[in-house]
């Protein structure tokens, strides 16, 4: 777990234990990372994660969910961001693609 984030220790310690989650549909990404929607007791994981504030949307993907997930998934996130939930309690939250990429240039 990355602990140089914010959030990076606690996040799982405030999530349910999801350990028996699967993907309901698996693909790769070009990195081999496999990239799936977790579904746990009829429950979207991912969304939840979201809804919590614990995780972004990352909208460069949203043209492979479908269009219902899309509105879903921003509003979700939209109202995570009004109610200063989670990550959106820090004033200038990083989204995890920019960190990484200035990890990248900080080698």
């Amino acid at each position: 777990m990355r602990r140089s984030r914010r959030l990076g220790s606690t996040r799982g310690q405030d999530l349910p234990s999801w350990t028996a989650c699967r993907p309901n549909k698996v693909e790769r990404d070009r990195y081999g990372r496999i990239v799936g929607k977790i579904i746990f007791e009829g429950q979207d994981i991912d969304l939840a994660m979201v809804q919590a504030g614990y995780a972004w949307w990352y909208r460069k993907y949203a043209g492979e969910q479908n269009a219902g997930d899309r509105v879903l998934y921003e509003a979700v996130e939209a109202k995570a961001k009004t109610e200063h939930l989670g990550l959106w309690a820090d004033p200038h939250p990083v989204p995890p693609w920019e960190w990484r990429k200035k990890k990248r240039a900080s080698r």
